[in-house]
Order: structure tokens, then C-alpha cells, then sequence
């Protein structure tokens, strides 16, 4: 008798029957695994496309109009190329909830509790943050300016302060410390990955989630980033043409340049990941 991954069964099925979901958003859809522990994040190719002003990806300007577009082809790079970029964060002891890729558009993450409000990393001075804080577009910041803001349905930011935070319990003090610590290394991180590839990273969002480890008698807790790390969380500007490169667009040929940079699409996934499975 020939028995079968289960994880394999259920990818099959996948293709089939439709599964009830735990959260459907604009660009991703989450389901339950076989494992209790574990989730499934499928990705689609739905774009949010805004119309007033093209450089505000994840940072939507209270006048700002948004339709959804599709764009063939995104969901498989948004899912490769996050897991890239989880799976090289992993092995500089940076924690998050990938665990592995099931097929071109789903992977398998970890179960955490998300944290209510994400958190933008900002290099140079783009869009919203532009109006807001009345700089030139294009300012190269002295800093990485780290900003904390409510996920609020309407989809307009309402930024917060670590004393919203706080006195609204979103987190503790410690927790807010450790954010803007892993946020930092994440930031150089990604501006080093950006850089080798011929990209400036412009601003870029994470969100974080509680994950809990142990067993009924002890359970430990830990910060992991979740989400996902892809064209649609990030802003870039070509170093030498300096064209704009973001996840707000219908532009397939967007996505596909950011995907050929990293060399995600080649030989079916990552070239690091696939060296390391040949070697």
C-alpha cells in the first residue's frame, strides 16, 4: 500500500473543492491546514490600484480612490518572492511564520496571533509621508523613520504613538522595544538585498504576531514577523533610471522585473534555496 503526504492530498484538493477560509482579504486568502499548528496563505492576482496618487502602496491618503485590477501571474511571484526573502531573514535568527512552499501560490506559515497595527520602515521620503510631513519627494532620510499605524477596514492610516499602543494594551512596553529592534535589522537587511539587485528601498511594511510554543503544561510566546514580504509591501526606485517600482499597479512587467531581479521564477523557486536542496 502507497500512502500520501497529506500535505500533497490537500494541495490537490485545492484545485477542486473550495475550501472554507478563516480570513479572505484583497490579495490573500488564509485556510486552514491538517496541522494544528500551522495555516495555509494562498495568494491571488488582485492588485489595489491607486488612482489620485501612484506612490502610496500600503499608505492610502484619506482622498485617495482605490479599485482592484487583476494581474496575471502576481500571486505565484508575491508567494516566491516572500518566501525568499522569510527564509534568508530565518537564517540570520530573524523569526517569522513560513514554513514552507506547498505549490506556486500557497505556502505553509505558522499560526500566530496578529498583532492589531502594522508597522512602516521609511529610507527615503515618498508619498503620504511626503504630504504629511511636508518633505521633498525623493528625500534621502538622515534615519530609518519607523511608524506604527491602526489596521482600521476603510483602509486610511491612523498612525500611533507608543503611548496609543500602550494605553490601549495593543502591546507592552517590551514588545514595542523588540519590534523596533527586529524592524531595524529587518531594514538593513532588505536595503542590503535591495542594493545588491540595483533597487533603492524606498519604505517597505511588516506586521507582526504573537506565536505560541510549548505544550498544555508550558507555553512560551514569541514575536515573529507574518504577512508577507513582496512588491505589494514595498516601495523601490531603480538606482540608475530612477523609475518607481511598487505593488500598487496593474503593470504586470512591475512585478515580473522585481521577480527576474531576485531570480525567484527560475527552475521553479529560489536560486539559493534550490542550490542548497541540490548541494
Amino acid at each position: 500500500m502507497v500512502f500520501q503526504d497529506p500535505r500533497k492530498i490537500l494541495t490537490l484538493k485545492s484545485k477542486h473543492v473550495k475550501r472554507p477560509h478563516l480570513y479572505e482579504g484583497t490579495t490573500k486568502t488564509l485556510f486552514n491546514d491538517t496541522y494544528e499548528d500551522t495555516l495555509i496563505l494562498c495568494f491571488n492576482d488582485t492588485s489595489l490600484i491607486s488612482h489620485n496618487n501612484k506612490n502610496i502602496p500600503h499608505q492610502k491618503a484619506a482622498n485617495t480612490e482605490l479599485s482592484k485590477s487583476l494581474v496575471p501571474g502576481k500571486g505565484i511571484i508575491n508567494n516566491r518572492i516572500s518566501e525568499l526573502f522569510f527564509t534568508r531573514l530565518a537564517d540570520i535568527n530573524i523569526e517569522n511564520h513560513f514554513v514552507d512552499r506547498l505549490n506556486m501560490r500557497e505556502q505553509r506559515v505558522k499560526s500566530a496571533s496578529p498583532l492589531p497595527f502594522k508597522i512602516t520602515i521609511h529610507n527615503v521620503a515618498r508619498g503620504d509621508f511626503v504630504k504629511r510631513m511636508n518633505l521633498t519627494e525623493g528625500l534621502h532620510l538622515q534615519m530609518p523613520i519607523i511608524e506604527f499605524s491602526h489596521k482600521l477596514d476603510n483602509g486610511s492610516p491612523s498612525i500611533l504613538s507608543e503611548q496609543h499602543i500602550e494605553s490601549f494594551s495593543l502591546a507592552s512596553k517590551d514588545e514595542v522595544s523588540e519590534i523596533y529592534e527586529i524592524s531595524n535589522r529587518v531594514n538593513d537587511f532588505m536595503r542590503g538585498q535591495s542594493l545588491s539587485v540595483g533597487l533603492q528601498l524606498d519604505y517597505f511594511s511588516l506586521e507582526f504576531g504573537q506565536y505560541f510554543s510549548g505544550d498544555f503544561f508550558e507555553v512560551d510566546s514569541s514575536l515573529i514577523l507574518i504577512d508577507e514580504l513582496s512588491p505589494d509591501t514595498m516601495h523601490f526606485t531603480d538606482i540608475g533610471s530612477q523609475k518607481c517600482l511598487s505593488g500598487t499597479t496593474n503593470d504586470k512587467a512591475v512585478y515580473e522585473d522585481i521577480a527576474n531581479r531576485f531570480q525567484v521564477l527560475k527552475n521553479g523557486g529560489p536560486e539559493d534555496l534550490k542550490q542548497k536542496k541540490d548541494s
